[in-house]
């Protein structure tokens, strides 16, 4: 098994809000899917390729709350727009959480826009803690399932922010 870098990394759940009807205007809160096990095309920072990266929901480590910011901008605190709690790993490794926006004029921006449907997507900043690099025309089982490389499949992860995005990954 190798071990991850310190950079962090981003993908986005795609265009899988929850369920519009989780939309709380009062608590001003929104679940929607943080993440899947859908592969997906990453940078893999020790061998400078582009390969499917998946990321096992049971290796995922969930911190009890992280940043929810405005497109993985963490340099200032104006970037965040409130936090994310309550997360959980549904059937099918779909790892779901509870956006609270903060009632500061930006953040709520972001939420109208969800609120009206024009946003639809977030997405997951995560540390790779541990990660099985399968090459290509290699076959590996990990956890009962058999792996095909080229694949970089994510044992071990950690959740450090989820972001408001416009366009999704998968």
């Amino acid at each position: 098994m190798g071990k991850g870098n310190e950079e962090l990394s981003y993908r986005s759940a795609g265009t899988y809000v929850r369920k519009p009807s989780s939309l709380d205007r009062d608590s001003r809160t929104l679940e929607f899917v943080m993440a899947t096990e859908n592969p997906v095309r990453m940078y893999d920072w020790e061998t400078g390729e582009i390969v499917p990266e998946v990321l096992l929901a049971r290796g995922c480590i969930m911190p009890k709350q992280v940043p929810l910011l405005d497109t993985h901008s963490r340099y200032s605190v104006s970037d965040v727009l409130g936090s994310v709690r309550d997360k959980r790993i549904e059937d099918g490794g779909v790892i779901v959480g509870k956006a609270r926006f903060s009632t500061v004029l930006k953040a709520e921006e972001a939420f109208t826009k969800y609120e009206e449907g024009h946003l639809t997507d977030f997405s997951v900043g995560y540390k790779v803690n541990d990660v099985k690099r399968v090459k290509k025309g290699e076959k590996v089982e990990i956890d009962g399932r058999t792996w095909k490389g080229p694949v970089n499949v994510v044992t071990s992860w950690t959740i450090k922010e989820e972001s408001c995005c416009p366009i999704g990954a998968d």
